[in-house]
């Protein structure tokens, strides 16, 4: 536990922003969800805000679960992280399509809610590029720690 808290302060600035952004995921999904923050297709007169019920919320919550496991991989300095990262992230990009999938909503209504994932989809491959060929990134993940 103490070298991992130890990566956490050696680590470099943007691993920081990465991992706090990351680790916040699933609380931005839930809070969305609740606040009724995803998209004004969807009815928000429920008790969960955008879910109808506790299900539909833990399937959100589901879907944006990976990315704080991928987090804790770029702490741990594991090289698989940047694959974790990338599915992680696209799951969590997934996780307001969970709710229209359950609710079946009509086909005019899909572009609204796909064009956001659309958009998010190059910047996670972009920073999975970022996490593979950078310098800093390298140097990071070659000097892997296995319980220092």
């Amino acid at each position: 536990m103490m070298h991992l808290l130890g990566n956490i302060y050696r680590m470099p600035v943007q691993f920081k922003l990465l991992v706090g952004l990351s680790a916040l995921g699933p609380f931005l999904a839930i809070g969305g969800v609740l606040n009724c923050g995803i998209s004004e297709v969807m009815a928000c007169e429920n008790q969960y805000g955008h879910a109808e019920s506790t299900m539909e919320l833990i399937h959100v919550v589901a879907l944006s679960l990976p990315i704080l496991f991928a987090a804790g991989l770029i702490v741990a300095r594991r090289k698989s992280a940047a694959y974790a990262w990338l599915v992680g992230y696209i799951l969590y990009c997934f996780s307001p399509l969970a709710l229209a999938s359950f609710r079946g909503l009509e086909p005019q209504y899909h572009d609204q809610l796909l064009y956001p994932l659309f958009a998010s989809i190059p910047t996670g491959i972009i920073v999975y590029i970022y996490l593979k060929i950078s310098r800093v990134s390298r140097q990071w993940f070659q000097l892997e720690s296995v319980g220092d």
